[in-house]
């Protein structure tokens, strides 16, 4: 249930961020998904890695989802992008770096979060 709490309050950074600028989305984003990460069971165990693991693909997916805007279309972020690209990226770097146990979490944590996005849409 927490988790869910957790998933629901991400969604609604992201409308917010729609409205925002870049740097203060980039840190309010980041420190969502810390949070959503922290609520994993491999976290614990495995803090420092999934922290660096998070910080290492959260500016490749924010680049990835982030559109600028233009003078009649505010700049906006593509949640469901910046979720697949930062969860892929993780759970690519953790399968490779021999963290089944994470990968699996992420895993679980990544289609959580697609189907509730899919909903919210």
């Amino acid at each position: 249930m927490r988790k869910l709490a957790a998933i629901a309050l991400v969604l609604g950074i992201f409308v917010w961020v729609k409205l925002s600028d870049r740097s203060r989305a980039d840190s309010a984003v980041l420190a969502e998904m810390q949070q959503l990460i922290q609520e994993l069971d491999a976290y614990d165990a495995n803090a420092e890695y999934m922290d660096e693991l998070l910080q290492r693909e959260h500016t490749y997916a924010l680049a990835a989802a982030y559109a600028m805007g233009t003078r009649r279309q505010a700049a906006s972020l593509d949640h469901m992008k910046y979720f697949e690209r930062l969860l892929d990226g993780m759970i690519e770097d953790a399968g490779f770096e021999r963290k089944p146990e994470v990968a699996d979490e992420l895993q679980g944590l990544r289609m959580i979060l697609l189907a509730t996005a899919e909903q919210e849409l």
